[in-house]
């Protein structure tokens, strides 16, 4: 009997990029004589063959766009492969978007059945495992609250819970345990490891918490422009792809890092030190010019900045709103000043995730991640300056001006 619970023969997923679809008869005649109207193509996934041993539990790990996320969404048949073949040999449970399964109008508890049915639990399956659901997902308090009331992060815990405690043997995670706090994170991993460790499941993990890999996964793969360009020990995978294919402070551009925008109401235009320099030692302050342009007004944006180490664990939360100083914008591009001071963090390089939100604070604007912000050297002691304390990590308070 085999024991292989995933085989990827060959498998790529192509998409076309074109133009929008005509809205009148003369531009759809005009298109069919037109360049314009020639539509690009590219590969989210290209050529990829793996095979995934029953019990695994395996790492992917890339750069956004890298085509982690469609590999996981062909395994799951939410996107069907453009070529290739792929046998996967037992019941996949996928955990690839928060919410993903929920409907806002219903309860938490509804939506327990509603998911867990979605996902192939029968009635009784849910019934036998509700409450075990409801307590590890730590929303007991508002079982009976309708989920549109829920936070993101709540709404990730009961869908992790769900998912979690499925009868399945392959499971797939996406990057949506980046949502939760610490102490939940750290709950799902153990579960993962225990899932893999003891109920013998198949795990199949995406992150960028090159931590989080290492931790839960002995093998790793690497993905880049739809490639495996690595596969092996997770520790030499996470060392391969810091040293060769993370950006550095000098090479990166806002544009590779863009995660998402709403029909740019309000983008990060650019983001620089103030001297162009990248490179600081752990005593000197940090000092960032950040340009926004907006195609609307807005009154009191809010811009935060969550930075991490190389090994991508989260050192530092900053938040415009700690200084005090509005950040006002009416249809044009503006430049902010942000002095983070002297952290006194370790050498190495620091990346951040970088959200700009409307007043009410509930989804970005525009968010950047992993930008590769500056690097520390010459350390001499790590004795960090720390102004408030949030959750393991230190909270700076920065000087923010408009310039």
């Amino acid at each position: 009997m085999s024991d292989s619970a995933i085989n990827i023969e060959g498998v790529s997923k192509q998409y076309k990029l074109g133009n929008e679809a005509p809205s009148t008869l003369r531009q759809a005649l005009s298109n069919i004589f037109s360049k314009r109207n020639e539509k690009k193509t590219f590969f989210a996934l290209d050529n990829i063959s793996l095979e995934i041993k029953k019990g695994q539990t395996i790492g992917i790990i890339g750069k956004n766009g890298a085509g982690k996320s469609t590999l996981l969404k062909v395994l799951s048949k939410i996107t069907f492969p453009t070529k290739g073949r792929i046998e996967i040999y037992g019941r996949v449970t996928s955990l690839l978007e928060v919410g993903t399964g929920f409907h806002p109008e219903l309860t938490g508890s509804e939506n327990i059945y509603l998911n867990g049915s979605l996902l192939g639990m029968t009635k009784y399956e849910i019934q036998g495992k509700f409450d075990e659901i409801v307590q590890f997902s730590g929303v007991g308090n508002f079982i009976n609250t309708a989920i549109k009331h829920y936070s993101s992060g709540m709404q990730m815990r009961l869908a992790f819970a769900v998912a979690a405690h499925l009868d399945s043997e392959i499971l797939l995670v996406d990057e949506v345990l980046a949502v939760g706090d610490y102490e939940f994170r750290k709950k799902c991993l153990e579960k993962m490891d225990n899932l893999s460790t003891k109920s013998k499941r198949t795990v199949i993990f995406v992150s960028h918490n090159l931590t989080a890999l290492e931790t839960l996964c002995e093998t790793s793969i690497l993905l880049d422009k739809g490639k495996i360009v690595k596969k092996g020990k997770t520790r030499d995978v996470i060392k391969y792809y810091k040293n060769d294919m993370l950006d550095s402070p000098e090479e990166a551009t806002i544009s590779n890092h863009r995660q998402s925008h709403r029909s740019q109401e309000v983008i990060i235009s650019d983001i620089s030190t103030v001297d162009g320099r990248t490179q600081f030692t752990q005593d000197q302050d940090i000092i960032f010019n950040m340009e926004l342009t907006s195609e609307m007004s807005f009154s009191n944006l809010l811009v935060e900045f969550h930075i991490y180490n190389e090994s991508t664990d989260k050192v530092v939360e900053i938040y415009s709103w700690d200084s005090n100083t509005k950040i006002d914008i009416n249809k044009e591009t503006l430049t902010f000043r942000f002095d983070f001071g002297s952290m006194r963090l370790s050498s190495g390089r620091y990346y951040a995730d970088i959200k700009v939100k409307n007043a009410i604070g509930v989804s970005a604007l525009d968010y950047i991640q992993m930008f590769p912000l500056f690097e520390i050297l010459n350390v001499e002691d790590n004795r960090p300056r720390v102004k408030t304390d949030r959750g393991g990590y230190l909270t700076v308070i920065p000087k923010l001006e408009k310039i």
